[in-house]
């Protein structure tokens, strides 16, 4: 059983609250009742401020109200008011559970096993399924707050006869348990929900999530699915969770529930960003890149760095030029260190085609060629690419300074030349670099300039330039990419 959802009479009932405000109209009008309602739904909104003016006019005209009282607790602990928690709570009556739990934040129980003899006390005090939503947040929030959560977890079974909802219990304790990363405790939340309402497909939905996510066990994950989509054919989400589980064993079936989902949902972009991953693993290419299209339409939604690494993936060769302009757009609204840190991944990662369209794409900016870890790295794709070309108009394009004598550098720019037969004089520049050269910039290196760095870039440079004397010497003497 879930909580109700605010309906339009406590909407209504708000709104001339509202009003009254504004008029500073006489609040006497509204009972306890209305005020409850009128807070409860601030929270749902939520709108602070109404929430706030709700608790005034009650402390004023109910103050002995409990649940107004109750209401104040918690509105503090939202805000993370410590000791007005404690202050407000200490007026409450002794067997409150949100007195006792706030009691907690000042008389931390040892263990965790005092925190659940504590705590079912509390609870047992209670009438069965009378602890309301904001109670079991506060719980679980002020139990966690003092690294006790697992007492509120181990104690769940006892817990839920007493909440009015046990599924804000499980729901809450999944969402915390996930975001730790504990994955046995966050299921069995999970769990929990599917067997207290075994006929709501959201639950198993989330269940199959559940393993997905934090375990990695794609048998039970589409067992969940699986049953899930028996309670509701339709579902989207359902549908698409499905189709991502079975894309690696069965990307056709994968495709047609895709396909499925987009007949409903023509711009949905987790469905098109998995269709176009199916078109280009089935060698689709065209399609794969027609379904990227709409996705960086759909939704006026801006595309990530998931987008263009499936690029980067996939196409072979230059991006096209509607991609590069989306690139450019994208690596534009970055910083240049982040810029820099993002192909240094993907160069890290293998993906040279890649690290060289987004440093290409950050090369328009003024500051871009004043940076030599960033002029070398683009050299470095671009050579490893075969675009001996562009290293060398790269190189000569360096600002006359130590950098342009950069030894990396100086080894992308000589090899490139050489390959394209551009020799002359390249001799005479290779010994003068390597007699006052210096590494200039030393941090920042990608994983294959640290390894040359160790094999030492100067061996490479020595050993080219005997190659260009005429001495036999083998290529990967002096090309740290050959194998």
């Amino acid at each position: 059983m879930q909580p109700p959802q605010p309906d339009n009479e406590m909407r209504r009932l708000y709104e001339r609250f509202v009003r009254s405000l504004a008029d500073q109209s006489d609040l006497s009008v509204y009972s306890e009742d209305d005020l409850l309602d009128i807070y409860d739904y601030t929270r749902s909104i939520p709108d602070d401020y109404v929430a706030m003016e709700v608790l005034i006019a009650g402390s004023r005209m109910y103050p002995a109200n409990e649940d107004l009282a109750k209401r104040k607790v918690l509105f503090m602990h939202d805000f993370e008011q410590d000791s007005a928690v404690i202050e407000s709570a200490a007026h409450l009556p002794t067997d409150s559970l949100v007195r006792i739990i706030a009691i907690f934040k000042v008389d931390r129980p040892a263990t965790v096993e005092v925190a659940k003899e504590r705590l079912l006390r509390a609870v047992k005090r209670q009438s069965k399924h009378s602890i309301e939503d904001g109670d079991v947040y506060f719980i679980i929030e002020t139990l966690n707050d003092i690294g006790m959560l697992d007492a509120v977890s181990d104690t769940s079974k006892v817990l839920r006869e007493y909440i009015a909802y046990p599924t804000t219990l499980d729901q809450e304790l999944y969402k915390i348990y996930s975001e730790k990363g504990d994955a046995p405790r966050a299921i069995s939340h999970c769990q929990a929900l599917t067997e207290n309402e075994p006929f709501e497909a959201n639950w198993w939905e989330l269940l199959a999530n559940a393993y997905t996510n934090l375990s990695d066990d794609k048998e039970a994950a589409l067992e969940a699915i699986e049953y899930a989509l028996a309670l509701d054919p339709e579902s989207r989400d359902g549908l698409l969770l499905k189709a991502t589980l079975v894309a690696a064993g069965n990307p056709e079936q994968s495709k047609e529930l895709c396909k499925a989902v987009l007949r409903k949902s023509p711009d949905y972009r987790p469905a098109l960003f998995l269709y176009a991953y199916l078109q280009f693993i089935t060698h689709e290419g065209d399609e794969a890149l027609d379904l990227l299209r709409r996705y960086s339409l759909a939704d006026d939604e801006s595309v990530d760095k998931n987008f263009f690494e499936m690029l980067f993936e996939n196409v072979d060769g230059a991006m096209p030029d509607d991609f590069m302009e989306m690139l450019r757009g994208y690596v534009g609204q970055l910083e240049l260190p982040d810029v820099y840190l993002w192909a240094l991944q993907l160069s890290d990662s293998g993906q040279i085609t890649g690290t060289a369209a987004v440093l290409e794409a950050a090369r328009p900016r003024p500051e871009f060629m004043s940076s030599t870890p960033m002029v070398r790295l683009l050299a470095e794709a671009y050579y490893r690419t075969g675009r001996y070309a562009d290293v060398v108009e790269l190189a000569e394009a360096m600002p006359e300074n130590d950098a342009a004598e950069d030894l990396l550098l100086t080894l992308y720019y000589a090899l490139s030349r050489k390959r394209m037969d551009m020799t002359d004089g390249l001799q005479a520049l290779l010994e003068a670099r390597l007699v006052k050269s210096t590494l200039v910039v030393m941090e920042g290196l990608s994983v294959s300039e640290r390894n040359m760095m160790l094999r030492g870039v100067r061996h490479h440079l020595v050993s080219l330039l005997k190659s260009l004397m005429g001495e036999d010497i083998p290529e990967q003497a002096y090309d740290p990419f050959t194998e």
